[in-house]
């Protein structure tokens, strides 16, 4: 009899124990690791990004069937159709690709007739500049460039400044 209390009540005692151990599980949140490497961006080229958009405009898929033709995230498709999302990704450059490239060839110029300019005076040259245009860079301090934005501006034309 004695054996049989105290079984019992050791019975008892598991299934508490167990009863906790498996609501302390199943009320656990899931672990969450992270993926080791660059993100997954882009998994699909952008001419299929185009074909689609021209597909659902054209009316020849639905933007449901579009993505799963394609291969293209739903979410990227639509943003693409109501054009959401016009600029690049990441930071916006300063000037347009041809102003950047008539400042590199005066830059050069100026290299060519041996007065090469300092980095302080093409900071000035492009504050008078933007002056000139009328515009504000809210970026630069009192509308002039940075040291380091020249730097970055000679290293990316680094092919054409180099003798």
């Amino acid at each position: 009899m004695y054996l049989s209390v105290k079984f019992t009540f050791f019975l008892k005692l598991w299934k508490q124990t167990v009863a906790q151990l498996l609501w302390v599980n199943w009320n656990m949140p899931p672990v969450c690791k992270k993926k080791i490497g660059p993100a997954g961006y882009q998994k699909y080229s952008e001419t299929s990004l185009q074909k689609a958009v021209s597909d659902v405009k054209a009316r020849k898929l639905s933007l449901r069937n579009a993505p799963k033709n394609y291969g293209i995230p739903p979410s990227t498709l639509s943003r693409k159709l109501n054009n959401k999302n016009p600029l690049k990704m990441g930071g916006q450059t300063v000037f347009s690709l041809e102003e950047e490239k008539t400042l590199v060839s005066g830059l050069f110029k100026c290299a060519e007739w041996d007065q090469p300019l300092t980095t302080s005076e093409i900071r000035d040259t492009v504050k008078s500049y933007m002056g000139r245009r009328g515009r504000v860079e809210k970026r630069f301090e009192d509308n002039r460039p940075g040291y380091e934005w020249v730097k970055i501006l000679l290293s990316c034309h680094h092919s054409l400044l180099s003798v």
